[in-house]
């Protein structure tokens, strides 16, 4: 077991999370697109669980993270990105060009170094 990681190589790229609505079949694919144009890594973190400091360090029963839930129809996303304002615009792109579409606010969880 290990509580601490040593940085390889720093990188430009920090990481966001953020919760998708999609209800379109070209949805994923008109983002990989969007994505791919703007220099934007993303993938899908439903099977991800961010977990607190307190958490990591002991027993997940006896702390309670407030890790963000996703509401029904959601998937949880994460993106490398050099940029949370380029991110925002590519989103906000992505949804905007059709109904049925939404984001959650993306929420840094790894700041790049």
């Amino acid at each position: 077991m290990f509580d601490e990681l040593a940085i390889w190589k720093p990188s430009n790229y920090s990481t966001f999370q953020s919760a998708l609505s999609m209800e379109d079949s070209d949805a994923e694919r008109d983002l990989i697109r969007m994505c791919d144009e703007s220099d934007i890594g993303f993938e899908d973190w439903r099977g991800v669980r961010v977990i607190c400091a307190a958490c990591s360090r002991g027993s997940l029963e006896q702390h309670h993270c407030s890790v963000n839930e996703t509401q029904d129809g959601e998937k949880n996303y994460g993106f490398g990105v050099t940029s949370r304002e380029v991110l925002v615009q590519v989103l906000s792109s992505w949804a905007e060009s059709v109904a049925g579409r939404n984001f959650s606010d993306p929420h840094l969880v790894l700041l790049a170094t």
